[in-house]
């Protein structure tokens, strides 16, 4: 029967793009007054993918605003933004968005995902649900830069670094007093 083979074929392209959308990814998103404005992420931004992102609102982080990818241009790579676990380089885009203001410099979370729903569990922290998988995003300070944490059941965790070169205070680290620099 020739329609077996189609059939399979239909089903396993259909599971590839259903998981693909499912997969949820760390970032971080740096806010600088009136722009430019910068996302660092661990996965690199294609077609399907939806951005999330803190931004500030009376001085405290809101979640979540949506970028369209399309409107974030990559930009060289910072060697001060890392996966730690890997010691890759993130992704570096450049937006510029009317409808995101940050009258201070400001950095937050961000997620990139498919389809996800995103959520507040905190000041500096979000839960990203894609599917059937909670995916848990927190971000605090040591002593020069920002850790983004990020842990789904059963998946490697995932930390990103970014290096400011300057101190910062809240929201502490738990545990993480040494740098990584």
């Amino acid at each position: 029967m020739k329609l077996r083979p189609q059939l399979l074929l239909a089903l396993a392209i259909w599971s590839a793009v259903t998981l693909a959308q499912a997969q949820v990814s760390a970032a971080l998103v740096r806010l600088d007054g009136n722009g430019p404005h910068y996302l660092y992420s661990a996965k690199q931004l294609g077609s399907g993918d939806k951005v999330y992102l803190q931004y500030p609102k009376n001085g405290k982080p809101v979640c979540c605003a949506r970028l369209d990818w399309r409107t974030a241009r990559p930009a060289p790579g910072d060697p001060d933004a890392v996966e730690l676990g890997t010691s890759r380089l993130l992704y570096r885009y450049r937006f510029m968005s009317r409808s995101i203001k940050a009258p201070l410099p400001f950095i937050g979370l961000a997620a990139v995902a498919g389809n996800a729903k995103l959520s507040a569990a905190g000041a500096w922290r979000i839960e990203a649900v894609a599917g059937k998988t909670a995916t848990d995003f927190t971000l605090c300070t040591t002593a020069k830069g920002v850790h983004v944490d990020s842990q789904a059941p059963g998946q490697a965790a995932t930390h990103l670094y970014l290096h400011l070169g300057y101190d910062l205070e809240y929201p502490p680290c738990p545990g993480k007093a040494l740098m990584h620099r």
